[in-house]
């Protein structure tokens, strides 16, 4: 008897060159979106801890501001030297420019002469040799800022672009960008900080306070007292 051994042709031990190559679309394919993500992720943790970082150099900053506007002075005598002023102006950003005497060394630069004492911090928004910040500059209190020449500004706030400071009205119950009475202190003030958005946004990152300055109520009573006695 003989046996006959049939051998199928669907029985292969390797594969086709067409099979070969969809496999490896496949997987180009596959590891271009993977590669992709992961790029993107990594792109996007990176920004995200930048911008946490700034907001954190950012929130330093803000406090060193809004101590150092709590610690403003106030006295009845020479009462004009010790007032609060306040020049708004536009750009890109609001850039405003203000002053007050303190009595801390919150913005003080280390080495200042005027630091144990008190002394007149002006704080602005200019650009320097590294870029765009937060610059003050500090004088004597009871000097002539015309007639006196202050130290070259300290730049305490890198990569500031905007300063913003908003008078808070009792009478009108608003904010006001305006203050005109520089024989005094405001009761209220909004500091707003600007700074440029973090690549691949838009919208810039604000970092906004509100600050009660404590002697500003007992200058506004003196301030009263003396002009009541003067009509």
């Amino acid at each position: 008897m003989m046996v006959r051994h049939c051998h199928r042709d669907s029985e292969r031990s390797g594969f086709t060159l067409l099979e070969v190559l969809i496999a490896l679309a496949i997987f180009g394919t596959a590891f271009a979106i993977i590669a992709a993500t992961f790029f993107t992720t990594t792109r996007a943790w990176r920004r995200g801890t930048e911008a946490l970082e700034g907001l954190h150099e950012g929130d330093f900053l803000m406090d060193q501001l809004v101590a150092a506007l709590r610690s403003a002075a106030w006295f009845r005598t020479t009462q004009s030297r010790y007032g609060f002023r306040l020049e708004h102006d536009e750009g890109q950003y609001p850039v405003d420019r203000i002053s007050w005497v303190a009595s801390g060394s919150a913005l003080m630069p280390p080495d200042s002469p005027y630091r144990r004492g008190l002394h007149r911090l002006t704080v602005y928004v200019a650009r320097d040799t590294s870029g765009t910040g937060l610059m003050v500059e500090v004088m004597p209190p009871f000097v002539d800022p015309e007639e006196f020449e202050p130290p070259p500004p300290w730049c305490v706030g890198p990569g500031v672009c905007g300063l913003e400071c908003r008078i808070w009205d009792p009478e009108l119950e608003d904010w006001s960008d305006e203050w005109e009475h520089t024989n005094r202190l405001p009761t209220r003030v909004e500091i707003s900080l600007y700074f440029d958005p973090p690549a691949g946004a838009s919208e810039p990152i604000v970092l906004r306070r509100l600050v009660d300055i404590p002697v500003a109520g007992y200058a506004t009573t003196a301030v009263s007292r003396t002009e009541t006695r003067r009509r």
